[in-house]
């Protein structure tokens, strides 16, 4: 009984040694940290790549006000010659766009037009892309982390993705 109640009040003493420490730093009265909200900035509209497949690409658009737009396509380098219709986006609608009648193994660029609005906040909407590949044929990736704005971010730098 002594063996197993020696460590135990060893433990014991321990803990209240650190805890009578402890209550006279300045830890133990410090006031909560400030949390202080990043401002995201308002773009009209927000876009991005998906459901690739072997001749076709969604490009999904996301609005923050109502607007009319059309998305027109084509391969890189050359004249764009494929459009979609005139289409409305409501505020918090998100619509996928499918780029149809591609070829495989090629680059395409597309741009975004806005009914009433030359561009979206200083430059017109426009990206580009590469349909399927032959299989084991090379490629290169580049990986994007996901943004979490805090006081610590240069909002310029996502701007201009």
């Amino acid at each position: 009984m002594k063996t197993t109640f020696l460590p135990w009040a060893y433990l014991l003493l321990g803990c209240c040694a650190l805890f009578a420490a402890d209550a006279g730093s300045t830890l133990s009265r410090r006031s909560p940290a400030t949390v202080v909200a990043a401002e995201v900035p308002k773009v009209p509209l927000r876009s991005w790549l998906c459901r690739p497949g072997s001749d076709s690409m969604g490009l999904s658009l996301f609005a923050q006000e109502t607007l009319e737009a059309r998305v027109s396509w084509g391969l890189s380098g050359r004249a764009i010659r494929r459009h979609s219709e005139w289409f409305g986006l409501n505020p918090g609608e998100t619509r996928v766009v499918p780029m149809t009648g591609l070829l495989a193994d090629r680059a395409y660029t597309y741009t975004v037009a806005v009914r009433g609005m030359p561009d979206i906040a200083g430059a017109p909407l426009t990206g580009s892309f590469h349909t399927r590949r032959a299989p084991r044929s090379t490629f290169k990736v580049a990986v994007q982390a996901d943004s979490h704005l805090d006081t610590g971010t240069d909002v310029r730098v996502y701007q201009q993705t």
